[in-house]
């Protein structure tokens, strides 16, 4: 898709990054109204992570959330949902995604 966009002239970098930030937004939203469904197992791996989150500093939280935006090969999607299940703020990780995403991008291009 992204090929598409930019064999059509729009910008590698502006492509890709809307597009990132928007699939980590679309999956944060889905784990924030889906905690409902949850099953009783993975409830209590929420827990923990819900606990790890109230128990660290502020400051530590988004300095791991930008380590994975940036540095891990895996998908934002492994973060943004479990974030969104315990219901964490999306405007504390928002800016940490994109310039996570941003840097990302500008390495790859």
């Amino acid at each position: 898709m992204v090929k598409l966009f930019t064999t059509g002239g729009l910008n590698l970098l502006l492509v890709g990054l809307i597009g990132i930030t928007i699939g980590d937004s679309f999956y944060y939203y889905l784990g924030y109204r889906g905690r409902n469904i949850v099953s009783k197992k993975l409830n209590s791996y929420l827990e923990s992570i819900s606990n790890w989150l109230k128990n660290n500093e502020k400051w530590n939280v988004q300095l791991f959330i930008f380590i994975c935006a940036r540095f891990t090969p895996f998908s934002n999607d492994l973060m943004t949902i479990p974030l969104g299940l315990n219901k964490y703020n999306y405007k504390n990780i928002f800016l940490l995604l994109l310039f996570g995403n941003i840097c990302t991008i500008s390495l790859f291009a």
